[in-house]
């Protein structure tokens, strides 16, 4: 714990921050233990700063704040965004960020700046700062598939320009996998949610840690988001029952088998539908769907064989859906603590894998 997290506020330098905040009208929001301002500040003109535009201060007194810290660093130049990291005594944890429009006024900083002092005997460090931009998931089923798990992360957080997979023998059970965000920003904010988010929409426990350089993926292996342009347009005409038999599914996504999809699911959908499935409740979203359409609602029914040599449970799904017709397909699920918790969790499967051939093939005329 941080010894100076029990040390009194003082009370003097807390109304200056405030009585400077007021008459400036500078705006700051906490958010995540930091006291962020801009990102970018109101009235600010230019593209988005790209790599390089960032330095990091350490060594900043704990009574200093916000009101000595961005006129010292926007003196430089015109500041995008400065982050002061804060504990929950009200004392600043003795670093910030501060980001500027290009690298050169960023290199301009490290000059002027280094050295400072805000209080005699107490010189600041600043340096560029290395961004970093790379998590490293692990864990992961050894059968996922590269782009599959490029397309679920882009439905799970934001920022995420590619990813590579780490080499493994073939029979290890798990994979790693290097993502990479836009900005240090985002990685920091994917890293708070990514092991839950695996764990609360496939049921696996994953580990997400910062990419050490010494670990580094080759960038000729890296998967980048695909160019994006219009989904393919669907065939008009009512489905018949008949018709849903004919256009008979096929195998879906490999990362969805690898962690207990339908092995025999319908065709996977476009980019925006797979993303959508991901983010909320595919049985919720089915039944919208089909009162939208008017088709009726889908009755679910299912039946388990016993847990197979890799631990998954094999099952059948058979959906039907009055005005469209009869769906068939076979899972392999991660076993859950109870009954009902494997029953939900087929029905996500299926109705994923229903959402998926709807939005391709089904328009009711």
């Amino acid at each position: 714990m941080d010894s100076n997290q029990n040390q009194v506020i003082n009370v003097e330098r807390m109304q200056a921050l405030e009585a400077w905040l007021t008459t400036t009208q500078t705006k700051i929001t906490q958010v995540n233990g930091q006291r962020k301002y801009g990102g970018p500040p109101e009235g600010w003109e230019g593209p988005q700063p790209g790599p390089k535009c960032e330095v990091f201060i350490k060594h900043i007194p704990r009574e200093s704040y916000e009101d000595l810290l961005l006129p010292l660093f926007g003196s430089v130049g015109p500041l995008w965004e400065f982050r002061l990291m804060m504990n929950f005594s009200g004392h600043n944890r003795g670093f910030a960020y501060a980001k500027y429009g290009s690298s050169e006024v960023a290199e301009k900083a490290v000059r002027l700046l280094h050295g400072r002092q805000l209080l005699p005997g107490r010189p600041l460090i600043v340096c560029l700062s290395n961004e970093k931009r790379r998590l490293r998931v692990t864990s992961l089923p050894n059968r996922v598939d590269q782009d599959e798990l490029l397309q679920v992360l882009y439905g799970m957080v934001v920022g995420v320009e590619g990813l590579s997979m780490e080499s493994q023998p073939p029979r290890a059970k798990t994979v790693s996998a290097v993502v990479v965000f836009s900005s240090h920003h985002q990685a920091a904010m994917a890293k708070r949610v990514l092991g839950e988010a695996f764990w609360k929409q496939f049921g696996i426990r994953v580990g997400v840690h910062w990419n050490s350089p010494k670990m580094e993926l080759s960038e000729d292996r890296l998967r980048q988001r695909p160019p994006r342009g219009p989904p393919p347009a669907p065939k008009h005409g009512r489905i018949s029952h008949r018709d849903s038999h004919r256009s008979a599914p096929r195998r879906p996504p490999d990362f969805c088998r690898a962690v207990g999809g339908p092995v025999g699911g319908p065709v996977s959908g476009p980019i925006g539908a797979r993303r959508a499935s991901v983010r909320a409740s595919a049985a919720a979203s089915l039944q919208k769907r089909c009162s939208e359409l008017g088709v009726g609602q889908p009755t679910f029914d299912f039946s388990c064989e016993s847990t197979g040599p890799d631990g998954r449970l094999p099952a059948k799904f058979v959906v039907n859906i009055s005005r469209v017709g009869v769906f068939r397909g076979t899972m392999r699920l991660l076993p859950r603590p109870t009954a009902s918790g494997c029953l939900a969790a087929a029905r996500e499967v299926a109705a994923t894998a229903i959402l998926q051939w709807m939005e391709v093939k089904l328009i009711i005329q």
